[in-house]
C-alpha cells in the first residue's frame, strides 16, 4: 500500500511539473508574429507576443540564407495594459530591394519562433494589394477569410507571387474585452502577417489599447508625425508607385485645427506634388479609413456625413478611398461632392480619374448588412457577400477586383489604364485565356467532324 501511494505521488508530481514546464514553454514562445512597413524602404518592422517577459532581452535574427541568419536587431518590449502579457517589436534594417529574407524572433536564450520568409519589392515592380475590413472572430464574425488568403494568396514556396501588402480597414476582431477573441484573431492574422506586411486602420469596435500596444505602424512619409505616441491611429508610407494614407475616423476629430486634419492636408498636398512630378516614383494615392463617406447600406446612416463635410475637400487628388464599417461591398464611380463621373464602361477607365473612387469593403467576416435605399447614381456596383479586394498598381495602370470569399469568383472589377494601355486584372486575363483555349479546342473539334463551330 505504501509503495502504491509512493507511485501515485510520483505520477502526480511528474504530471504537475510536466504541465508547468509545458505551460512555461508556451508562455515564452513567440506568438502572433506580424510584419509592418516602416518609412524606410530598406527596413521592416516585426512584432510578436509572449505571455511572460522572456523576450525582454530578445530580438529578430534575419538574413538571405536560411542556414545563416547572421543579422540581429534587438527588440523593445511593452507590458500590455490589460495584464495579459508582453508585446515586442524589432526592426530589420539594411534590407536590399528584390531580395527574399528569412527570419525568426525570440529571446537570446532558448525560446524562438519558426523561421518565416518575406520579400522586399524592387522599386520598379508592381504593388500587389489585398484589402478588407470588419472581420471579427467567433462568436462575433469569423476569420475564414484570413485562412482563404493564406491558402490562395500567401504561398511561402512562391514568395515572388505573394502580395506586397495586406490592409484591414478597421474593426479587426470585435473583442469587447475578451482575451480569447483577441488571441484567436491575432493567431489567425499571423498566418498571413508573419509573411506579408499587415497594415491596419482603427475602427469604432477596436480597443484603443490594442491599436496602440500591439502594432508598430509607420510614422509619416513626409516630415514629422504630429503625435508620435499615437502614430498607429493615422500615418502614411510609400511602397514603390503607391502612396498609402491611413486615417482615424472614430478616435480623432477632423476640425480644421486638429492634428490629424492639418497632417492629412499637408500629406495629400505633398503626395499630389509627387504624382505630378515625372521624376517621382509615386503615381497613385490610396487612402484607408474605417467609416465611409459614401454608402447606401443600412449599416449606419448611409455614410458619415460629418466626416464627409470635414475632409472631402482634401480628398480630390486621391485615387482610391478604402472603407469598412458598413458590412457590404460597394464601389462608387469617380465622385466628388456627390457628383459622379460615369464612364461608358463601368469596368474601364481610359484615363486617370480626376475624382476619388470610394470602395466600402466591410466584408471580412462579420454578419452582412442590407441596403437602405435604391442604388444611388454615384454607386457603380454593390454586393452583399464576404470577400476581399485584390489590386495591382503599376506606374501607369491600376487594376482592382473583388474576390468572393467562398466561391473565389471575381464579383466586380475595374481597370485604370493611362495612355490607352491594357491592364486587366490577372485573374480576368487568366479567365480570358482559358476561354480562348476552349474556343480553339471547339473549333479544331468542329474541323475534324466537318462542323465549323458551336451551334452549327
Amino acid at each position: 500500500m505504501k509503495m502504491f501511494s509512493f507511485f501515485v505521488v510520483m505520477l502526480f508530481c511528474l504530471g504537475v511539473f510536466g504541465l508547468q514546464e509545458g505551460e512555461t514553454e508556451m508562455f515564452k514562445t513567440p506568438q502572433q508574429i506580424h510584419l509592418a512597413y516602416t518609412n524606410d524602404p530598406t527596413s521592416m518592422a516585426v512584432s510578436w507576443y509572449t505571455k511572460d517577459p522572456s523576450d525582454l532581452l530578445g530580438g529578430v535574427w534575419y538574413g538571405i540564407e536560411q542556414q545563416d541568419l547572421g543579422s540581429f536587431s534587438s527588440s523593445t518590449s511593452l507590458a500590455l495594459s490589460d495584464g495579459s502579457g508582453y508585446y515586442h517589436t524589432a526592426v530589420m534594417t539594411g534590407l536590399e530591394p528584390g531580395r527574399i529574407y528569412h527570419y525568426f524572433v525570440g529571446s537570446r536564450h532558448e525560446f524562438f519562433s519558426d523561421v518565416y520568409t518575406f520579400r522586399i519589392p524592387n522599386p520598379s515592380e508592381k504593388v500587389r494589394i489585398l484589402a478588407f475590413g470588419d472581420m471579427g472572430t467567433f462568436p462575433r464574425g469569423d476569420t475564414t477569410l484570413m485562412h482563404s488568403i493564406r491558402v490562395h494568396e500567401v504561398n511561402p514556396a512562391e514568395p515572388h507571387r505573394m502580395p506586397t501588402v495586406v490592409l484591414q480597414a478597421g474593426d479587426l476582431m470585435y473583442p469587447f474585452g475578451n482575451g480569447g477573441m483577441i488571441a484567436a484573431w491575432f493567431d489567425a492574422m499571423a498566418k498571413v502577417g508573419a509573411r506579408v506586411p499587415f497594415m491596419v486602420a482603427p475602427g469604432n469596435r477596436d480597443q484603443q489599447d490594442i491599436i496602440t500596444e500591439r502594432f508598430e505602424m509607420p510614422m509619416a512619409a513626409y516630415g514629422e508625425h504630429p503625435e508620435p505616441a499615437r502614430h498607429n491611429f493615422y500615418y502614411s508610407y510609400d511602397v514603390n508607385c503607391v502612396h498609402f494614407i491611413v486615417i482615424s475616423t472614430n478616435f480623432d476629430t477632423f476640425h480644421s485645427n486638429s492634428h490629424q486634419y492639418k497632417w492629412l492636408k499637408k500629406d495629400i498636398e505633398q503626395a499630389q506634388q509627387n504624382v505630378q512630378d515625372p521624376s517621382s516614383s509615386i503615381s497613385w494615392i490610396v487612402l484607408m479609413g474605417h467609416t465611409p463617406i459614401y454608402s447606401s447600406s443600412d449599416g449606419h446612416t448611409q455614410g458619415n456625413h460629418e466626416l464627409k463635410l470635414a475632409i472631402e475637400d482634401l480628398l480630390e487628388p486621391v485615387t482610391l478611398c478604402l472603407w469598412g464599417d458598413d458590412h457590404v461591398y460597394e464601389r462608387s464611380y469617380p465622385v466628388f461632392q456627390s457628383i459622379a463621373d460615369i464612364p461608358s464602361n463601368k469596368h474601364v477607365l481610359d484615363e486617370r480619374p480626376s475624382k476619388p473612387i470610394h470602395i466600402t469593403v466591410g466584408t471580412g467576416g462579420i454578419d452582412n448588412d442590407a441596403w437602405a435605399v435604391d442604388q444611388p447614381d454615384w454607386s457603380a456596383e454593390r454586393l452583399i457577400t464576404k470577400g476581399y479586394l485584390s489590386m495591382e498598381a503599376k506606374k501607369n495602370s491600376f487594376s482592382v477586383a473583388f474576390i468572393d470569399r467562398d466561391s473565389r469568383e471575381v464579383r466586380d472589377y475595374f481597370d485604370i489604364h493611362e495612355n490607352g494601355g491594357l491592364n486587366a486584372h490577372p485573374l480576368l486575363l487568366a479567365g480570358g485565356f482559358l476561354l480562348f483555349v476552349g474556343l480553339v479546342a471547339m473549333f479544331l473539334k468542329g474541323k475534324k467532324t466537318g462542323k465549323s463551330g458551336p451551334g452549327v
